[in-house]
């Protein structure tokens, strides 16, 4: 929805109030997410960001350095993009990670094109039209996890198994995401 330049700026500053609040030393975790779309699992219709404070609760008690993991897709200015080998939810999960040296813009782009890919004919044929963002800070890299989001799996809802694409499937996405970013 918005224009590169926008969406850099839009990121550059939810980092930095994100990262402010984290300095506040007032919350035992602080998450950052975005929710977009009719099955992004918000409380509001319209797309936003929200920056929450649990006092008591580890938000990161169930994320590990390996949820991160993946074929890489894209590299640049110490930001790398792939598809989680390890997803969370399961299926398929993009993580967009940035090292402390890394690029702002370069993050914001590869989250932009990401989401342009879900929300394409080009993802499972234009079937979604929901994704989260949720963002991290895990060893020392701000780690953006990009979940498109589809009615939940009996195996996920009942007993937290996560599916996960074959590795044919995940090349296949990768190859053709990587395409389009190369192409912009």
């Amino acid at each position: 929805n918005y224009s590169q330049l926008e969406n850099r700026k839009i990121i550059k500053y939810v980092l930095e109030c994100w990262q402010k609040m984290i300095n506040q030393n007032k919350y035992k975790s602080v998450l950052l997410y975005k929710n977009f779309g009719p099955r992004s699992g918000g409380s509001l219709r319209h797309p936003h960001f929200q920056i929450v404070g649990l006092d008591k609760k580890d938000g990161y008690a169930n994320i590990s350095s390996k949820n991160f993991q993946g074929v890489d897709i894209v590299s640049r200015n110490n930001v790398q993009l792939n598809i989680s080998c390890y997803p969370l939810k399961g299926f398929v999960e993009f993580n967009v990670q940035m090292s402390q040296d890394g690029d702002v813009a370069t993050f914001a782009d590869y989250i932009q094109s990401t989401v342009k890919f879900i929300l394409s004919d080009d993802f499972y044929h234009g079937h979604y039209d929901s994704y989260n963002l949720f963002f991290y800070n895990i060893d020392q890299k701000i780690e953006c996890k990009i979940m498109p989001r589809y009615v939940a799996s009996p195996y996920f809802i009942g007993y937290q198994i996560s599916q996960v694409n074959n590795e044919e499937s995940l090349m296949q996405i990768a190859e053709a995401l990587q395409k389009r970013i190369l192409a912009e």
